[in-house]
This record gives C-alpha cells, sequence and structure tokens, in this order.
C-alpha cells in the first residue's frame, strides 16, 4: 500500500514537471521570437508527443552531455554579470497563499528537491547504489557553488531582470549574440530532454491500465497540463514549485516518522 502511495508521488511530480517545462518552453519561445505563450507551449507540446510516440529513448541521455553544459555556460554568464550592474541587492520575495517568508520558501526548495532527488534514485535503482555518496556530494556541491553565483548576479543586475522571465537568457543577451544564442540552444534541448523524461515515466504508469491505444497514452498526461496554458514561467514556478514543496513535507515527516517509531506504532502505517 505504501509503494502505491509513493508512486502516486512519483506521479504527481512528474506531471507537474511536464507541465512547468511546457511552460518554459513557450516563455522561451516568447522572449526569442515574440510568440504568445500559448504558442509556444503548444508548438513545444505537439514536438514532445510525436516524440514519444517514436519511441526515442535514447534522447533522454543527451542530458549527460547537456546538463554540463549548461552548467558551464550559466557559471560562464553568471560570473561575467556579476558587479555589471552595480552592487548586489536583496532579492525581491512575492509571499502569498503557498510561500509566506523566505524561511518557509527555503524550507519548501529543500524539501521539493528531496524528493525529487528521491524520485529520481527510485528510478535510476541498482545505477543509484553505484553512484554512492560521492556522486550526491559532488552534485550538491556544484549545484550550490552555481546557485551563489546566479545569486550574485541576479541580484547584481535586478534593475533589468526583476519581474522577467529567463532571467540568465536577459543577462547572456547583454555579453555575446553567439553565447546567448548557445545557451538559448542548450537551454531549449534540456526543457526537451526533461520533459521527455516525465512524459515517458508518466506513460508507463498508464501502460499499466486498459486506456487504450498507444496514442490516445501518450496523449493522456498533457490534458492536465493543458490547465497552465498561457501561463508566464514565473507565475507556474510560484505556484507549482510550492506546492510540490508542501507534498514533500508530507513525505519526509512520514518518512522520519516511519523511522523513529516504535515498530508496534508503526505497524500499520
Amino acid at each position: 500500500r505504501r509503494a502505491k502511495y509513493f508512486d502516486g508521488v512519483i506521479a504527481l511530480f512528474l506531471l507537474c514537471g511536464l507541465a512547468v517545462m511546457l511552460v518554459a518552453g513557450g516563455s522561451l519561445f516568447s522572449h526569442l521570437w515574440g510568440w504568445r505563450l500559448e504558442t509556444g507551449f503548444l508548438l513545444n507540446g505537439v514536438f514532445l508527443y510525436l516524440v514519444m510516440l517514436i519511441g526515442i529513448k535514447g534522447m533522454l541521455w543527451l542530458n549527460t552531455l547537456l546538463i554540463p553544459g549548461l552548467i558551464f555556460i550559466s557559471a560562464s554568464i553568471a560570473v561575467n554579470s556579476i558587479g555589471s550592474g552595480g552592487a548586489p541587492q536583496s532579492l525581491p520575495l512575492e509571499s502569498g497563499f503557498l510561500m509566506q517568508n523566505w524561511l518557509m520558501a527555503a524550507l519548501l526548495y529543500v524539501s521539493y528537491n528531496v524528493v525529487l532527488g528521491m524520485v529520481v534514485l527510485v528510478t535510476l535503482g541498482e545505477t543509484a547504489r553505484q553512484v554512492g555518496s560521492k556522486g550526491v556530494f559532488l552534485g550538491g556541491l556544484i549545484l550550490g557553488l552555481l546557485a551563489v553565483l546566479l545569486s550574485l548576479a541576479l541580484s547584481s543586475n535586478l534593475d533589468l531582470i526583476n519581474g522577467r522571465d529567463l532571467p540568465l537568457l536577459i543577462l547572456a543577451q547583454r555579453q555575446q549574440k553567439q553565447l546567448s544564442q548557445l545557451f538559448a540552444f542548450v537551454l531549449w534541448a534540456a526543457i526537451i530532454t526533461t520533459a521527455l523524461g516525465n512524459g515517458l515515466g508518466l506513460v508507463k504508469r498508464l501502460q499499466q491500465f486498459p486506456f487504450g491505444p498507444k496514442p490516445l497514452v501518450t496523449a493522456l498526461p498533457f490534458l492536465p497540463s493543458l490547465a497552465f496554458l498561457g501561463w508566464p514561467l514565473m507565475r507556474a514556478v510560484g505556484v507549482i514549485y510550492p506546492f510540490l514543496g508542501y507534498v514533500g513535507l508530507v513525505v519526509i515527516l512520514a518518512i522520519v516518522f516511519k523511522r523513529f517509531c516504535g515498530r508496534k506504532a508503526c505497524r500499520h502505517f
């Protein structure tokens, strides 16, 4: 029974991840070519649907090449942008129903990433055991350093990027045209491969049930995503990720309770 609950959490994370990636693709196309958010969203969705029908699962391995490149380019843009717009300023935090203050924002961010990490590790299976704690430490260290660089770069150019989607792309366009074009392509490819991984994970789960032929089953994960059609990226991230953070908190508390409570108290948990 617990496995079904956790599988449901995985499906929720995959579904929300797919929606955010489609919104990100729409925002990217809108920023590059001035298209409507809905146009970019639907074009990326149709492209993903066709790829998923073909079943090119090897395309997922592009992340192995793309993510290091994306990290390197992002770090280069951030280093060149630090101090270019003045002294770093405090980044604004929009408070709301899902995220009240910076402490809650930090807690939800950690919660979301912890559960997302568990989702990835469960998906990798035995491969995750081979990577071990060294890989986790190295990945956390690299992402932590990158987060510091990006925070300094964004806070140094707050007047330029405040309230804008894809702020790092805006900073890249101020530096070199070729660099911004390369970053935009790598970013789009990373969006597509991430969305593809989420979509294929959902289709794999749906195939356990007799929903119908493959074209129908492949289309089902996209239907809930249509609720976010036309949403700007900042709004989608500001709603979906805090929501997943709260879901992650429930999962983490359940795991901690299971780990430390007595056997009798946990036998029905």
